[in-house]
């Protein structure tokens, strides 16, 4: 678990940008199938603390963040699909990272009161997030639109991790290699829609919140958007959080930041 929860409090803030496709502009009403697919980036920053053990039994206390994952990014797929009919859709969203050279810190207490040594930390990380969604429009307007939704999040991480302790600690202790995974699946509830402002501008705007293999987790979006015939631009800002309790290697850790999409509609 440690690499994995270490790399999910990098990976997260990249994996979780599964609400941009699901805020592109609201068709009108159909009996036929509408679908709209997204490409998107999320650029987020991390804030939040780890705690993991070591082989020998101490607790590494590691700050997450903030952190930028561009610059060790080696491969990232971002995109979310979206089919509609009258007022029934589904909300599907795929995001893989694959990054490497990540480099934190962490601290190591000598003694139970005493006072710490630095811990470098390197890691590579993969992982995978998937959600998905029902959803169904209990409110519509000329103008707006309210979305209530039901589904899934699902987040897998593997990890390889080297640590390295700057101190007078024994040989054992001044290196180590962890590697390790982790899957989570919550349970998510929420609401989705848009509101028009006349011309082609629109705002997006999302909400949810879950639990399961998480303690609590939520996420929430505002945004500005513009629309063309064939599909829509949208500039939003994202906030991510976990709470993975007081006995969890992953600690109250948020992401947030801008994220862009770019909807095609067919």
């Amino acid at each position: 678990m440690t690499q994995a929860i270490l790399r999910h409090t990098i990976l997260a803030a990249a994996l979780t940008g599964s609400v941009v496709a699901a805020q592109a502009a609201t068709p009108a009403p159909s009996d036929d199938w509408q679908y709209a697919l997204d490409i998107y980036g999320w650029f987020p920053t991390i804030g939040g603390s780890l705690k993991y053990p070591l082989p020998s039994g101490i607790v590494a206390e590691v700050d997450a963040g903030p952190d930028d994952y561009l610059q060790d990014l080696q491969f990232a797929f971002m995109g979310s699909f979206l089919a509609r009919k009258g007022d029934w859709s589904i909300l599907a969203d795929l995001i893989y990272l694959d990054l490497s050279g990540q480099t934190g810190k962490a601290t190591v207490p000598r003694l139970p009161d005493g006072s710490g040594l630095d811990l470098n930390a390197d890691n590579s990380i993969k992982g995978t997030l998937f959600q998905v969604a029902g959803a169904y429009t209990v409110a519509r307007s000329e103008n707006a639109n309210l979305d209530v939704l039901l589904g899934l999040r699902y987040a897998g991480f593997d990890t390889d991790t080297d640590l390295s302790i700057e101190g007078p600690l024994p040989a054992p202790l001044l290196t180590a290699h962890l590697s390790d995974s982790v899957n989570l699946v919550d349970g998510i509830i929420g609401v989705k829609g848009q509101v028009a402002w006349g011309g082609n501008w629109f705002s997006p705007y999302y909400l949810d919140i879950g639990t399961g293999d998480t303690e609590f987790t939520w996420q929430a979006l505002a945004g500005v958007g513009y629309r063309w015939d064939w599909g829509d631009l949208i500039l939003a800002y994202r906030y991510l959080s976990y709470d993975m309790g007081s006995d969890k290697l992953l600690q109250d850790t948020d992401f947030s930041g801008p994220a862009l999409g770019v909807t095609f509609r067919f």
